[in-house]
């Protein structure tokens, strides 16, 4: 299973009592430290605890040959408590969790690691604070109950808003990837810890050399989270940024295996570039074709989330995986999602305005121009005209817009996401507008990636995630991810070594997408009946007319709109599900 954790912040020696007996009864989890009182699952090496704090997770050092370190020395941990944690984003990286004692009693710094890796969840409880790797942990210990944030749902997770502090669960808050919770005299204090906006310098280095650090940087990260795990799982589907990963691993020494699933329709079916990518690297590679038999329409597919996620067409997918994960005695699934954000995979002309904004009217802007019109396949004046459309809009940030089709109209006006406190979608003045693109896409996967509950499978590895990774490509100029009219070029030139030319030159990537048209035609009376009748139109969420409307003709649905109705639908399964929970502790009181 995943590294599962619960720890308990509280002065009261009777109260710690209290709670550490509710937890024992209800978790199969270690009590591991007394202050704060901290219960983890029983993965060796993923908690590194003194006295008064711990780091959680997987912990790597900065180091052109990074490893997995299960100890912290006196002095590190002096240094990370005199810094309030600071001293692990300088000197470490990976998916964990710091747990800092402040210089007051009852002072506690709480920080996650810039890539998300590790969730947290936290709630308060009879004036306790309690943090959690999951919320089945927090419900099944009593601490939560099964109250729905509605506005959330409405506002954040039907509307595809960004990722926010609130969760879909009345009684629980997320601490977002690269932030600090702050506890201090039964109060909480939420503040950014990382920003992506402090490595987005434009590099002045040369383009071969940052090639060359892109690729030293991929495969150092990639190898030493293929270290963490006995033998791991690889999705690939022969695209750029999932045959990176395994030809990381592979380079590492990592003894891992890949599946890869195909549609019925041939643009779905990637076997043949998978198969090529398996053979060239020397990896079994086992194939399975989507089923509808996997598919339970009613099911919610992410219940174990503090929000909606995953919806029902990937049902098929997990159960491949949890196969697979049985056969082949697996421990962790690794996939190259996040390459495409990483690597700022872009059409548009925004990277052209990025390089007049920096350079004028120079050799490099004529040549961004070029690459644009070569990427895009449009002339020289549509790509100037679209340059000037985006300066137009008034100033660099990132306009987050929402899809409110089939949402109640009420719920979203404007259309737009406004920025919270805090945010990385918090734009600097001088900040270039294809920057606050590529930060805007990373923030786009920064939701737990947990595809099974933590108590049943090993963790989803997104490595391309890792903070170096990000950190790197975060400082390489918007225009150069497209040069000679590639995307991503700059990682498709790191890699171009290690991997057979026609996957390094190809252009164009199948996916999923006729599979889940098929699961929403061959399951749409039965999706019209769940969001019509369902709680989520009870509570006044969708827009019940158009619903119905759309799903009376499905012949007449706009792009998107079948991905649009299984995310409803796995909303409204989810909420039902919650609703119908039921736990064997003492449900909650406080």
């Amino acid at each position: 299973m995943a590294f599962r954790y619960l720890a308990i912040f509280t002065d009261d020696p009777a109260q710690q009592h209290r709670l550490a007996s509710q937890v024992k009864a209800a978790l199969p989890l270690l009590s591991v430290a007394a202050e704060p009182l901290l219960f983890t699952s029983s993965e060796p090496g993923l908690c590194r605890q003194w006295p008064k704090g711990a780091v959680l997770g997987h912990l790597f050092t900065r180091s052109d040959a990074p490893r997995p370190t299960s100890g912290l020395s006196s002095s590190e941990i002096a240094s990370i408590e005199q810094t309030s944690g600071d001293y692990l984003l300088a000197q470490f990286w990976g998916g964990y969790l710091g747990i800092v004692p402040g210089k007051r009693i009852g002072h506690w710094d709480i920080v996650r690691d810039p890539s998300g890796a590790l969730p947290c969840y936290f709630t308060t409880y009879a004036g306790a604070l309690i943090v959690a790797s999951d919320v089945d942990a927090l419900f099944e210990a009593g601490f939560i109950g099964q109250a729905l944030n509605w506005e959330a749902i409405g506002r954040d997770v039907l509307s595809g808003g960004p990722p926010t502090q609130r969760t879909a669960l009345r009684d629980v808050t997320e601490l977002l990837a690269g932030w600090r919770l702050t506890w201090s005299g039964g109060r909480t204090e939420l503040r950014p810890w990382w920003s992506p906006w402090n490595y987005v310098a434009e590099s002045a280095v040369p383009v071969d050399d940052l090639v060359t650090r892109l690729r030293t940087t991929i495969m150092a990260c990639v190898g030493a989270w293929g270290l963490a795990f006995r033998r791991p799982l690889l999705g690939v589907s022969g695209g750029l940024d999932s045959s990176i990963v395994a030809a990381s691993l592979k380079a590492a020494g990592t003894d891992v295996c890949a599946f890869t699933m195909a549609t019925n329709e041939p643009f779905g079916d990637e076997r043949s570039f998978a198969q090529s990518l398996c053979d060239h690297l020397g990896i079994p590679l086992f194939a399975q074709v989507y089923d509808l038999a996997h598919i339970d329409i009613e099911r919610s597919t992410s219940l174990h989330l503090a929000r909606p996620g995953i919806s029902a067409f990937g049902q098929s997918n997990l159960a491949t995986r949890r196969a697979l994960a049985q056969s082949q005695s697996t421990d962790a699934f690794f996939s190259g999602i996040g390459g495409d954000n990483v690597f700022y995979l872009t059409m548009s002309a925004t990277p052209l305005l990025d390089c007049f904004l920096k350079n004028g009217l120079s050799i490099g802007t004529w040549r961004a121009l070029r690459d644009i019109c070569h990427l895009t396949r449009c002339s020289i004046w549509d790509a100037i005209a679209a340059a000037t459309a985006r300066a137009r809009e008034g100033g660099p940030a990132y306009p987050w817009r929402l899809d409110t089709r089939f949402l109640n109209p009420d719920l979203c006006p404007g259309g737009l996401s406004p920025v919270e406190p805090g945010s990385w979608l918090s734009t600097p003045k001088l900040a270039l507008p294809g920057k606050a693109v590529h930060i805007a896409r990373i923030i786009g996967l920064q939701y737990p990636n947990d595809l099974f509950p933590r108590s049943e499978a090993g963790p989803q590895i997104q490595p391309l995630f890792s903070q170096p990774i990000v950190e790197l490509c975060l400082s390489i100029p918007s225009w150069l991810w497209c040069t000679d009219g590639q995307n991503r070029s700059l990682a498709r030139r790191a890699f171009a070594p290690s991997l057979p030319r026609e996957l390094i030159a190809r252009k164009s990537k199948g996916g999923p997408d006729s599979f889940a048209y098929d699961v929403t035609l061959a399951n749409c009376d039965q999706i019209r009946e769940l969001l019509l009748d369902g709680v989520l139109a009870r509570q006044g969420l969708l827009d019940r007319g158009a619903v119905d409307s759309a799903l009376r003709d499905t012949s007449r649905f706009a792009k998107g709109d079948h991905l649009l109705f299984l995310s409803l639908t796995e909303a409204e399964t989810w909420a039902r599900g919650w609703l119908a929970r039921t736990r064997l502790a003492s449900p909650r009181t406080a």
